[in-house]
């Protein structure tokens, strides 16, 4: 990441905030809002709430952002690029394997045009980012308060920005569990399974491949790949992950149809590849992500 001081009116349209006013507050550049404590400014409450909406855009996930397609928000992910303010500071010469997924003028464009405003609008009007904790019925009602405290209140942000160093000892589990259930390819998925088996390969050649980019999916692109109204997609969305994770045998065991050693197998485990679909579809995705020695 660049260790340059950004200009906040690079990314800010004018007149959403005055710019002469935060600066009498010490507010001239990105990096100072990032670290100031919003709580203790002496300022209008629309001010604040300005500030806070746009510090709030700065730490978005890519998700969020119109100008990355949906299916490299996972592979920047990968190499570091989880939030708007990692895409800002991180030149394109500073990404690994990326580079094979998303073309170096796409990439800057999408760098230079970053409208903090309009992520701000996009957060809180697409459908496509309202996929409630809630509706996973993956925590228990204790969690999801530990959780909503901590500013994350949906399915996007659980994954993409919360990290473990943020949350209690007794959350690290549960989270990481859910996580790992929405990294899983989107063949495990029962209504996927269930209601459009024939357009597994389909989504997967769409760049489509997991659980938690099936949640974030724009409603219109995915409409036309299930060949559905644009309407019937949150029926799909919704899920049991807790069915899921009780599940012994989430898709088909390696071991069934694969010979490797059984230390490997378990080396496989560790990264979270559990079954014969993993291996189809994230392996051909990400190929870097499992060491020759354990599969040649």
């Amino acid at each position: 990441i660049e260790d340059v001081n950004t200009p906040l009116n690079e990314f800010i349209e004018s007149g959403y905030v005055d710019f002469d006013e935060i600066g009498k507050l010490g507010i001239r550049v990105l990096e100072d809002l990032l670290f100031i404590e919003l709580e203790t400014l002496n300022v209008p409450d629309q001010l604040k709430t300005r500030l806070y909406n746009i510090k709030e855009a700065l730490n978005s996930s890519l998700a969020y952002y119109s100008l990355i397609p949906p299916q490299y928000v996972t592979p920047l992910a990968l190499n570091g690029i989880t939030s708007i303010t990692q895409l800002i500071k991180t030149d394109f010469s500073q990404l690994g394997d990326t580079m094979a997924v998303i073309e170096e003028d796409e990439y800057n464009l999408a760098r230079r045009s970053v409208n903090l405003v309009d992520i701000i609008t996009h957060k809180k009007t697409d459908s496509e980012f309202r996929v409630k904790l809630s509706s996973l019925r993956a925590f228990s009602p204790k969690q999801l308060e530990q959780i909503h405290k901590l500013g994350i209140d949906n399915v996007i942000d659980l994954y993409y920005r919360l990290d473990t160093e943020r949350i209690t000892k007794s959350l690290i589990k549960p989270i990481e569990s859910v996580k790992r259930i929405l990294e899983k390819p989107i063949a495990l998925l029962p209504s996927v399974q269930e209601q459009f088996p024939q357009k597994i390969m389909l989504l997967y050649n769409a760049g489509l491949t997991s659980i938690i980019e099936f949640l974030y999916w724009p409603k219109n692109d995915l409409a036309e790949l299930l060949e559905i109204k644009r309407y019937e997609i949150s029926k799909y969305r919704k899920m049991n992950l807790g069915a899921l994770k009780r599940k012994k045998n989430l898709g088909t065991p390696i071991e069934n149809f694969v010979r490797i050693p059984e230390e490997n197998i378990a080396s496989l485990k560790e990264i979270g590849f559990d079954n014969i679909e993993d291996l189809y579809f994230n392996l051909k995705r990400y190929p870097d992500l499992i060491p020759d020695e354990i599969i040649p």
